[in-house]
């Protein structure tokens, strides 16, 4: 259907999409596999969609403003800036969330998963030492920021909120700390950002556009 319907960034939001299940489906069975070489090797995928493919969310939300036919949207100077940046944030998130990389068991209630920063209250066993983070993920913010100021002209201009509704949710999701919170409140937000980029890539498809 999206592929007759031409959604602008369909390629790119079924990406995620797989990505998030599997992120969601090595948390969900992390606690029966148990911590281990089996759960280290399954999660390390995890970081490698996260570092490589979160920065294309981009070049989908870039497409929703070319789709709704926002003139700035269609300047070859600026895809060509939003490619820079995208390039850009693979090579940033592959340094600081993947080369390099040290994941440890993180324990927290019932869930047992792979990460690279443990606090007191992730502690999985006795002995185990806190391992602090490698700062902001710049990447995720960099996309969230775009999907937030494209959500906003779509809001003003085209009367549709739900990109900038998406976007908010996930800012105000990412502001809980998982550390003390669990990843509730940051996996409820992913999957409301994806909601809202897949009514966008339907609302902004061709033959609804031309509708």
């Amino acid at each position: 259907m999206w592929r007759r319907d031409n959604a602008p960034g369909a390629p790119i939001i079924v990406m995620i999409a797989a990505g998030l299940v599997y992120d969601n489906l090595m948390i969900a069975v992390g606690a029966t596999i148990g911590a281990g070489e089996l759960l280290m090797t399954l999660s390390w995928p995890r970081f490698a969609l996260h570092a490589i493919c979160t920065p294309f969310t981009m070049i989908a939300v870039w497409q929703f403003a070319n789709a709704a036919d926002f003139r700035w949207a269609h300047d070859r100077r600026a895809w060509a800036a939003i490619w820079v940046v995208v390039i850009s944030m693979v090579v940033l998130g592959m340094n600081t969330g993947l080369i390099g990389l040290e994941i440890h068991p993180v324990c927290y209630q019932d869930i047992v998963r792979y990460s690279s920063a443990v606090s007191e209250a992730q502690l999985c066993f006795a002995g185990q030492t806190t391992v602090t983070g490698h700062g902001p993920p710049i990447p995720s913010i960099s996309t969230a920021v775009l999907a937030l100021g494209v959500g906003i002209a779509l809001w003003r201009s085209r009367d549709w909120p739900w990109l900038l509704g998406g976007a908010l949710a996930m800012m105000v999701a990412a502001s809980v700390p998982t550390s003390q919170f669990g990843l509730a409140a940051s996996n409820g937000g992913e999957v409301i950002l994806l909601l809202s980029y897949l009514a966008t890539a339907a609302r902004f498809s061709h033959s609804r556009s031309l509708a």
